[in-house]
């Protein structure tokens, strides 16, 4: 519990076995409940996540965004947080994303890995990629977004009901920001929070067509929320 509001901690996995075991341990108690989505593990993710007590939910039409809204449906917390399943967040620095939320008056904090304590935690290419995502984020919908692709955020369950979130792929981590900074209902804010090195084998294996993927997809969202007005934005 977070000042008498349960808080639900929501990780999609997809063979993230290694990640896990070093993961749950260092989930704070004011997490009240745990759920693990899985994409359809061939490894011993599920079987690992039960053992610690998560709630597993098994959705097996991948897709990161997919995983995430069938983990919303199912948290039960006033609180949403999330995290990867390859332990690269500080899961147990969460109150302190929470904390940062409530002081700046917003319903949406997400995770700003920038700069990087660990230079050797993230691959130049990633680095680059995201940067570029970034700067393009900002000036697309006149925000400042330092880190688009953060994985760690939390915000307030209600507010999924005032965002329109249609990517079902990476793309939802772009997507779901964005629909929080533009809605003034809502808010957005980013904390700086230390990043490790992923345990495990990364899942994008061909970074240049996730960054065409997102700037498209970015260019698209721009003109969604143009044509649909502040009224349904604010609703």
């Amino acid at each position: 519990m977070y000042k008498n509001l349960r808080v639900s901690l929501v990780i999609p996995c997809y063979n993230e076995e290694k990640g896990l075991m070093t993961l749950i341990p260092r989930v704070p108690d004011i997490i009240d409940e745990i759920v693990v989505v899985d994409g359809g593990s061939t490894d011993r993710t599920v079987e690992i996540a039960t053992q610690h007590g998560a709630k597993v939910i098994v959705e097996r039409k991948r897709g990161y965004g997919r995983a995430y809204k069938a983990g919303f449906a199912t948290a039960t917390g006033d609180i949403v947080a999330t995290a990867d399943g390859d332990a690269t967040y500080p899961v147990e620095k969460v109150e302190e994303l929470i904390d940062f939320m409530f002081e700046r008056g917003v319903r949406f904090a997400s995770a700003c890995r920038f700069p990087l304590d660990d230079p050797q935690s993230m691959s130049c290419r990633n680095f680059m990629g995201n940067a570029m995502i970034s700067a393009a984020m900002s000036i697309l919908f006149e925000r400042q977004f330092s880190d688009a692709a953060s994985g760690m955020w939390v915000f307030g369950k209600q507010v999924l009901q005032q965002m329109r979130l249609m990517n079902d792929r990476w793309n939802f981590s772009l997507e779901i920001k964005i629909e929080a900074a533009v809605n003034p209902n809502i808010g957005f804010c980013e904390y700086h929070m230390p990043y490790h090195g992923r345990i495990g084998d990364t899942k994008v294996t061909r970074p240049w067509r996730a960054g065409i993927s997102a700037l498209m997809f970015l260019l698209g969202k721009k003109l969604a929320i143009r044509f649909t007005g502040p009224e349904t934005r604010s609703r």
